[in-house]
């Protein structure tokens, strides 16, 4: 892409691209997930290679180590205080995103 049609894109398309891109990497990770449960392969689940699993080592505040469905992927790696992205963090840049691309409006609505 040249510079002068990047420079076009408005913040709104912007965060449409990254709002799309990461729902669509959330659905798929947790589809994934469900559909390793389903057909038992709960080895996969666990294993370091595929990285689905993230490690809190009380990083969630609570003060006990905890493992759950990692997105560090999704955000090029671990927090910058070493913890696994999990799907809050996602929800958060999502609701954000949903914000830009409605014009600061509120974006999306609690049920």
């Amino acid at each position: 892409m040249k510079t002068s049609d990047f420079l076009k894109i408005t913040p709104e398309e912007l965060a449409k691209r990254q709002h799309d891109e990461l729902n669509a990497f959330v659905v798929k990770r947790l589809r994934d997930v469900a559909r390793l449960i389903e057909d038992g392969e709960y080895c996969t689940i666990d294993s370091p290679l595929h990285d689905i699993i993230g490690f809190s080592s009380s990083c969630d505040y609570t003060g006990s180590a905890n493992h759950f469905i990692s997105f560090d992927d999704a955000f090029g790696g671990a927090r910058p205080d070493g913890c696994s992205h999990d799907i809050q963090d996602c929800l958060d840049r999502l609701e954000t995103l949903a914000r830009i691309i409605d014009g600061n409006r509120g974006g999306a609505k609690d049920e």
